[in-house]
C-alpha cells in the first residue's frame, strides 16, 4: 500500500422535495496511512502534520485522545 495518494472526483447532489435543486462540485480526498502519516507527508509540498500548511493534519482535530496515536484510536 502506498503511504499517500490523492483521489479526485465530482460530488453530485439532487433534492426533489420540498423544492427541486441540484449541484455538483469537484472534490479531492487523501488516502493516508495513519501509522506513517508524518513521514509520508514530509516531502509533499503544502502538506504537513507539524507546521502551518495549506493542508495540515493536526492530531488534536481527529478521533479520540490526542495523546494516543490516531491509528490506535481508529482501531
Amino acid at each position: 500500500m502506498t503511504d499517500f495518494a490523492l483521489y479526485h472526483g465530482t460530488l453530485y447532489h439532487a433534492r426533489f422535495t420540498p423544492k427541486r435543486h441540484r449541484f455538483s462540485y469537484r472534490v479531492m480526498m487523501p488516502l493516508v496511512r495513519l501509522d506513517t502519516l508524518a513521514e509520508g507527508l514530509k516531502n509533499i509540498p503544502f502538506w504537513s502534520t507539524r507546521r502551518w500548511s495549506v493542508a495540515r493534519f493536526a492530531r488534536e482535530d481527529f478521533l479520540g485522545d490526542p495523546e494516543i496515536p490516531l491509528d490506535r484510536c481508529v482501531r
